[in-house]
């Protein structure tokens, strides 16, 4: 470093110590971030890896949830975290390169380019992923350094080029090397680093005042009032493009009921196929106790769970489940059908109806077949 370049940096220290000598708002965040996640583990939730239940009790970013009214959870996300390792990691980077951001922009200014970058990425995280359920500081602490970027290469704060090309630099370095990790590592929310990036650069941008006591005076007031209306008016934009996942979100929750109970009758009719088989096996019975018994206790039942899962709200085509609800109905409305043939045919000794039962139960197998490939498809 030459004389110049040192001079430089001792003037930027003294005016930065002068304006803002202190960051009490960073390790105030941090804080908080860690006593929340004290609470969550004192209340039972996996400290290494916590339930996803569990934290959409707590507040996550789950868009079903936030879409369908719960807004607050863009903002309570921010401060819940997946497991001890990822809250170790945001709070360490955020107090590496928050305090000395805090000290930039002010106190005051700093929490309001947090708060508003932590939001964008809340927001983007449903723009990319409605269904997607959320928790972390990263996307403020991407706004951080993009409020890093945008104080040093912005020329009316008269940063020294020397300490603007190294803090920039390290703030490049960081963002890329984290978005290209995000990249190839499953459950990482890029989106919301993105969101909180933009967000950090356009809020610095708007709240950067130069190190300089008079000139930070008379921008301060201005800049914040310009800042706190353009912020609201902002995130109210990017959110009308949201979708509103609920009510897939509820009828997918329906479904899965639906499945499970069909699940249990499922096993119950098998049980009661297998012995109604035994029964005929038995020669015990005449062919119209056979057919009433198997109307009694197979028809009728599989008719039951038929017009169940008819009365179910059809899932749009676009979701996860929407293939497993038309092949489930497909194979139970072939395996009712099929039971009708079988004891008409058994009734009045029908040997085509009895093909056709025979046909139609072999149609159901391969529908299970086809569902059973499905469920196995990642």
């Amino acid at each position: 470093m030459t004389g110049q370049e040192q001079h430089h940096l001792g003037r930027f220290s003294e005016r930065l110590a002068q304006v803002s000598p202190h960051a009490i708002v960073t390790p105030a965040i941090v804080a908080l971030n860690v006593l929340i996640f004290v609470a969550m583990a004192v209340s039972g939730i996996d400290m290494m890896q916590p339930d996803g239940r569990r934290l959409i009790a707590w507040g996550s970013n789950f868009g079903p949830l936030t879409t369908n009214g719960q807004w607050w959870r863009l903002f309570t996300a921010m401060f819940l975290h997946a497991g001890i390792i990822h809250l170790g990691l945001n709070m360490w980077v955020l107090l590496y390169c928050g305090r000395i951001v805090e000290r930039l922009y002010g106190s005051l200014h700093f929490l309001l380019l947090y708060m508003v970058a932590g939001l964008m990425g809340s927001i983007a995280s449903l723009l990319w992923n409605p269904m997607i359920n959320s928790v972390g500081a990263s996307g403020a602490i991407f706004g951080v350094y993009g409020g890093l970027l945008a104080f040093m290469f912005n020329r009316r704060n008269q940063v020294p080029t020397n300490i603007m090309k190294e803090q920039g630099l390290s703030a490049i370095i960081f963002i890329v090397y984290s978005l290209s990790y995000g990249m190839r590592q499953e459950g990482i929310d890029n989106a919301a680093h993105l969101g909180g990036l933009v967000g950090g650069l356009a809020m610095g941008w708007l709240l950067a005042r130069p190190l300089d006591a008079r000139l930070r005076q008379e921008a301060g007031l201005r800049r914040l009032a310009l800042a706190l209306v353009v912020a609201p008016l902002v995130l109210v934009l990017f959110t009308l493009p949201v979708q509103n996942t609920g009510e897939e979100y509820r009828l997918q929750q329906q479904f899965l009921s639906d499945i499970k109970w069909f699940g249990e009758e499922e096993k119950r009719l098998v049980q009661r196929a297998e012995e109604w088989r035994l029964a005929a096996r038995s020669e015990r019975y005449s062919r119209a106790e056979l057919s009433a018994q198997l109307e009694q206790e197979l028809v009728k039942p599989w008719q039951a769970i038929h017009d169940r899962l008819v009365a179910s709200p059809p899932l749009a085509e676009d979701s996860q489940f929407h293939a497993h609800q038309v092949l489930i109905l497909e194979s139970v409305t072939l395996r009712r059908d099929a039971f009708q043939l079988l004891a008409q045919g058994i009734r009045t000794d029908h040997e085509p109806s009895l093909a056709q039962a025979k046909a139609l139960f072999e149609a159901s197998n391969k529908t299970i077949e086809k569902l059973q490939e499905l469920q196995q498809t990642p």
